[in-house]
């Protein structure tokens, strides 16, 4: 079963869930629920706070930040592209395969993943986004969606701090199973599609969660809305682990993620560059 099916699936068994969770704020149900539904990771997380300014910057947050990019060498950064063995799903509906991925400054990335029934191709450029499945059918994906990207990584992190629009919240230590980690509040502004006068724009967050020795981002954390799911929000949690020193700089050699506390897929890289450079066509259908 393909992770939307086992989404929908999900919101399903959701409906006969007891009423008793809806006395909980809107933005957090459907988070309970599917808790209670899946499995036991993450409970320690929650979806991040978008309160804060626009353009808020906090200079302990921004110091945090910017410890984070000098040990990633973010300055020697031109674009990253990265090989290597992908898994995806959990239990008897595990699929293996392999993956490339590629990231530009510009807020373009490209996600091909292979299996040896076919491949998917996830293409960003921004807040738009599309999924290209085995079968050819191409899905667009929510701009909430696009605008948080398939992983974050220095190169993204940099251009946000020089965004007058974005914000940088620091939400001191917190402990994540059994780990202090220094989190900050990593806050968009999406524009609307509609030409409202009301609000032109609304406010995407991300919560980073970063080792306070060694200064590295362990874990992001962040909403995602998924086609084909009816616009049901789902816990997104990235694990960045295995760093390793690569071209003068420090990268993450695998990441995993998570949805709604259940295991989604790993990407385990190979081969990794952070100089590489492509054509804008790279990124579209």
């Amino acid at each position: 079963m393909k992770a939307i099916e086992r989404i929908v699936l999900a919101g399903i068994v959701l409906s006969s869930i007891s009423i008793a969770l809806y006395s909980q704020a809107p933005e957090q149900r459907a988070f309970i629920a599917h808790r209670a539904v899946f499995g036991e990771m993450d409970h320690a997380l929650s979806p991040p706070s978008v309160e804060g300014a626009s353009g808020q910057k906090d200079s302990s947050a921004v110091d945090v930040v910017r410890k984070y990019l000098v040990l990633s060498g973010t300055e020697r950064w031109s674009g990253f592209s990265g090989s290597g063995s992908f898994t995806a799903g959990r239990g008897e509906q595990i699929k293996q395969g392999t993956a490339e991925i590629a990231i530009e400054p510009n807020d373009y990335t490209r996600f091909d993943i292979h299996y040896p029934a076919g491949s998917r191709s996830i293409r960003l450029a921004g807040p738009v986004g599309a999924v290209q499945q085995e079968d050819g059918t191409v899905l667009h994906l929510p701009a909430e969606t696009a605008t948080v990207g398939i992983v974050l990584l220095p190169i993204t992190i940099s251009a946000l701090l020089e965004d007058e629009s974005t914000s940088f919240v620091d939400d001191g230590m917190i402990e994540v199973n059994g780990t202090r980690l220094h989190k900050v509040t990593l806050v968009r502004q999406l524009p609307n599609s509609s030409t409202s006068p009301v609000s032109l724009v609304h406010p995407i967050a991300t919560m980073l969660l970063f080792d306070p020795t060694s200064h590295l981002l362990l874990k992001s954390v962040d909403v995602l809305l998924l086609p084909g799911t009816n616009n049901t929000k789902h816990l997104r949690v990235l694990t960045y682990d295995d760093y390793r020193d690569s071209e003068g700089v420090t990268l993450p050699y695998r990441f995993t993620e998570t949805l709604d506390g259940l295991p989604s897929w790993t990407l385990t890289l190979t081969t990794a560059s952070v100089k590489s450079v492509h054509q804008s066509s790279y990124f579209q259908f």
